[in-house]
């Protein structure tokens, strides 16, 4: 719904007038890691932006083209000083920073699953 008018996927109001925001409904949900900058497009409680780490997008049903975030909410030197749900359109939130790319555990290797790398050592003592 938006201005109190159902919205549909097109973005076209159930009266078949465009809606503003269209565009905004289709952007791209944040992912755990993300830094984002939540200003007043997002929410009109932004008056004053935030920066915050996403942790995760919430699966609570909402209105078309809004979604609850559990987010960390970040001082000026980056450091979380509160765990924060916040209720945003994903169009207005401003990526700084995607969430890195996972790292491989270094102490894990990378084996095999055929039959070559399954190497039988006999036992000395073993007749064959």
């Amino acid at each position: 719904m938006t201005g109190g008018r159902p919205v549909g996927r097109s973005g076209v109001a159930a009266t078949g007038a465009p809606v503003r925001d269209a565009p905004v409904r289709d952007a791209p949900l944040p992912k755990a890691g993300d830094l984002v900058q939540v200003t007043r497009a997002a929410s009109v409680q932004f008056v004053e932006p935030i920066r915050c780490r996403v942790v995760r997008v919430l699966d609570w049903i909402t209105y078309d083209g809004w979604v609850w975030l559990d987010v960390y909410q970040l001082d000026g030197k980056g450091d979380a000083v509160a765990r924060r749900s916040i209720f945003v359109r994903p169009g207005g939130l401003r990526v700084l920073r995607p969430a890195p790319a996972p790292r491989p555990d270094p102490g894990r290797r990378a084996t095999g699953s055929g039959a070559a790398s399954r190497r039988v050592v006999p036992n000395p003592g073993q007749r064959s």
